[in-house]
């Protein structure tokens, strides 16, 4: 009898512990369906951001060729403008010849019409002179003649 006790308890031991193991077995089983869903979360969630960084790898690639292309422009475009600045320089000097030439021809005129003009003004008072010396002795004629 004292077995058969014995073994009754033995039995109540072994049916708490198998209560307490199916227990600590089904919240083991929650825990992995709640760790599996949060895998698919994650999983769901990586693989939008892998879409997303794929995104926004492309959207930078196309930026960087945006970019490689404006630098490109900006430079032939540099370059252009040091041409038409060039063609402007060699113009601007061109002119810069012309008006001095100008300037020195008009400058050399100015000088030969001034000696055109003392020699014209001179040639004036000489034959005014000549004019009035003329009259006098045209004068002097008359009134010699009527005296």
């Amino acid at each position: 009898m004292f077995q058969l006790l014995m073994l009754k308890l033995e039995h109540q031991d072994l049916c708490k512990e198998v209560e307490r193991l199916q227990m600590e077995l089904s919240m083991l089983s929650k825990e992995r369906v709640d760790l599996l869903a949060r895998i698919e979360r994650d999983d769901f969630q990586l693989s939008n951001s892998n879409h997303e960084v794929e995104q926004l790898s492309e959207k930078l690639s196309a930026l960087e060729v945006k970019m490689h292309n404006g630098e490109v422009n900006h430079r032939n475009d540099k370059a252009k403008l040091r041409m038409r600045l060039r063609g402007a320089q060699a113009k601007l000097d061109a002119f810069r010849v012309r008006y001095k030439e100008a300037l020195d021809e008009i400058h050399f005129m100015n000088k030969k019409f001034e000696v055109a003009s003392s020699k014209l003004k001179d040639e004036l008072a000489s034959s005014g002179l000549e004019i009035l010396s003329l009259k006098k002795q045209l004068a002097s004629a008359r009134g010699s003649l009527i005296g």
